[in-house]
Parts: structure tokens; sequence; C-alpha cells
């Protein structure tokens, strides 16, 4: 694999966005799902986690009234450098992987997770409930 999944963000500083605050992350242990759980920490935040996403769930938590609600929203990714595309794609499909894209390239990991710590910061996304965010590297839907 020529190009590596940069998942460590090294450039982000700790803002304490988080402070306090319990976060449980759902997906894998590579890719976003490194990503995320990193930046959520240098934010600040006690990580959980679990297997498995499901929009429909993010969107139904989301509906509840808001003074029970917790930060229940996703981000929806267009295509992510993640180390499971080299190892179950063959390698003239991963030449073209993400060129689709209005980018050009798939994502990063460590390019979506600030996405994460938004939608999780009271402080930035306060009024936000049940969302879920797109970020594709693309204009539009």
């Amino acid at each position: 694999m020529e190009l590596k999944p940069q998942s460590i963000a090294p450039g982000d500083k700790g803002s304490g966005k988080l402070e306090g605050m319990s976060a449980l992350i759902t997906g894998a242990d590579s890719g976003i799902d490194c990503a995320v759980p990193v930046l959520f920490a240098r934010k600040g935040a006690r990580l959980f986690g679990r297997q498995g996403r499901d929009s429909c769930v993010h969107q139904s938590v989301g509906q509840q009234p808001v003074g029970q609600r917790r930060a229940h929203d996703a981000v929806a990714s267009g295509p992510v450098w993640t180390p499971i595309h080299p190892a179950d794609s063959p390698p003239e499909r991963i030449k073209h992987f993400g060129k689709g894209t209005d980018m050009g390239r798939p994502a990063q990991p460590e390019e979506l997770s600030p996405a994460d710590v938004f939608l999780a910061s009271p402080a930035c996304a306060g009024f936000v409930t049940g969302m879920v965010l797109p970020i594709t590297g693309s204009v539009g839907p």
C-alpha cells in the first residue's frame, strides 16, 4: 500500500471542547474509527466503544425531547482511505478509488474526525439533533 491512512492528526491541538463528556464510539478500530477516538480524547472526552453504525438509530434518538436526549448524530462519509481497501480490492480498483469525488481523491480519516467533534460539542452543535452530516468530498448530495 503506497498511501497510508492518516488517523492521528498530529497538527490538531487539544481544545477541551469535549471536557468531562463521554462518547460512545461505534465502528471498527482503524481508519475513521481510529481517527475519531483520537480526536475526541484530545478534546477531553471519556471514550466507550462498540461495533456497528446505524443512521436510523441516530435519527430516532435525535427525535427524543431535547431535555432527555444525548448527542446522537452521525457522519456519513464518502470514500475514505483505510487499511481495508488495499486488503480487499484489486490494484486497478485502488488506483481509481475516490477519483469520482469533486476533490479527485479519497479522504484521509483525520480529515473526517473534526466533523464528529463538531457534532459532539455542545459549544458547536448545541442546536443540532438527529443529524447525519454528509462529508463526501463533493458538492451536493
